[in-house]
């Protein structure tokens, strides 16, 4: 009866049936369903699923319609003719296409509207994330490695979601939506070989103004800029990128922790620094500065590229990162979680670096993030021990998080743990688990 009111409503080709986040925990437990795969001779509860979503798509067929769900409804078995809408990464969109099903990609990573576009301590409260426009450019939802040219033919396109939890009214919805829609038109309709951000960004300044004609509350570009610090592992220094939303910016910069002015060298193309440097760069129009300098401190620490173990089961599954790498590989996470090098825990985190000989300590750092709107939590407290042998292990310090779990901004802490010179070969690293996850991006050695 529900369907076929909503055929009624909505007379569109497909009829969308959800199906995802649909706990299957006490599917088994039930008699009714046991007594279903018994007589369906089922061996796997997920083929319950199947079994529902083939009947819906009956049901759908005989009218006319054509079903469309989440990625879910490849557990147990696809229906035959279903559409898949790709939302936890691409791997389910990849499988439905490998089995010559349409695919609409969606991965949440690059198509939640949802989530930030910004610094999230300058934005209207969102359930968390960081999606910037540059990042929704940068995705090709024709996976290139991945797919036959026959299987590519099944990938019917890209669609963004915006999830109006935190969205209370039509103009903060604009403002979620624009220009980032925008972008991923441009992604949709242009070949991947084709596309030019730079240019993107250049003709961009014709639709900021046609937005304004439109009296859209269209999201404004940022003059904040984000230093990217590259290592290079051979000369063990760093190159430095700036990145920012602003078209064709004016960007003056130091190297030596002072306030950059007029006078200061403007940025051209990235360049390298080695040792301890203090980067701060600021982006001048009509000769004024239009932020606060964004600032970096650029450190090849000892442990970078160093072997990491990890005592106690490792990482979660679903935020390795760069997995046995991440901690010691000399990159800063960014604004999200979802940006490759925060390495998340559901548990303690347990970690021993091997410094390769036995070295002389001075410090050691590790940061960690809070955002509890998706359930990122700081750890209750971090320690560190060292050991010459790996088995004998001397407490070196223990520092308590002072961070509210109240608190709803998104944060950064870094437990700094002064060594005092001692020498040893091995650091263990632990952090205790407070609530939720836990997120950690480096540990940091001099």
């Amino acid at each position: 009866d529900v369907l076929t009111e909503v055929m009624k409503i909505f007379p569109s080709k497909y009829i969308h049936i959800g199906g995802d986040e649909a706990s299957m925990r006490s599917w088994g437990d039930n008699p009714l369903n046991q007594a279903l795969m018994k007589r369906e001779g089922f061996t796997q509860v997920d083929q319950l699923q199947s079994y529902l979503v083939k009947r819906i798509e009956k049901f759908l067929n005989d009218h006319g319609r054509r079903l469309i769900g989440w990625d879910e409804i490849l557990k147990g078995g696809l229906a035959p003719e279903a559409t898949v809408m790709s939302w936890r990464g691409e791997s389910g969109g990849i499988a439905a296409a490998r089995m010559n099903h349409d695919v609409i990609m969606t991965p949440g990573e690059y198509c939640y509207f949802d989530h930030y576009q910004s610094d999230p301590n300058t934005q209207p409260t969102a359930i968390g994330g960081y999606i910037p426009l540059r990042k929704i450019y940068s995705y090709d939802p024709v996976p290139e490695d991945s797919l036959t040219a026959s299987e590519k033919k099944h990938i019917l396109g890209v669609q963004a979601n915006l999830w109006t939890e935190w969205v209370p009214t039509t103009e903060h919805a604009e403002y979620m939506i624009f220009p980032r829609l925008l972008a991923l038109a441009e992604i949709a309709w242009k070949p991947s070989g084709e596309k030019d951000y730079n240019d993107f960004i250049r003709r961009m300044q014709d639709q900021y103004r046609l937005l304004q004609r439109h009296f859209v509350n269209y999201y404004r570009p940022s003059y904040r800029i984000h230093i990217e610090a590259v290592p290079d592992y051979q000369e063990k220094d760093y190159r430095i990128h700036f990145n920012t939303e602003q078209y064709d910016p004016v960007i003056h910069y130091t190297t030596d922790g002072s306030t950059p002015t007029l006078q200061s060298p403007v940025y051209s193309q990235p360049f390298e620094v080695n040792g301890i440097t203090t980067i701060k760069a600021t982006i001048f129009k009509n000769e004024m500065p239009m932020d606060s300098p964004a600032v970096h401190v650029a450190d090849y620490g000892k442990a970078i590229g160093k072997k990491v173990t990890y005592n106690n089961g490792g990482w979660s599954q679903n935020y390795p990162a760069r997995r046995d790498s991440t901690l010691t590989n000399g990159i800063d996470g960014g604004l999200t979680y979802q940006d490759g090098q925060w390495q998340g825990f559901l548990h303690n985190m347990d970690v021993t670096i091997d410094m390769d000989s036995v070295t002389s300590l001075n410090n050691l750092s590790v940061r960690f993030m809070q955002l509890i709107g998706p359930g990122v939590y700081m750890p209750d407290s971090v320690s560190v021990s060292l050991s010459d042998d790996n088995s004998h292990f001397s407490p070196a310090g223990i520092v308590v998080n002072d961070v509210s779990p109240k608190d709803k901004r998104l944060l950064f802490k870094s437990f700094y743990f002064n060594l005092k010179g001692d020498k040893a070969r091995y650091i263990r690293v632990k952090a205790y688990i407070q609530n939720g996850y836990m997120f950690t991006d480096e540990i940091k050695v001099n």
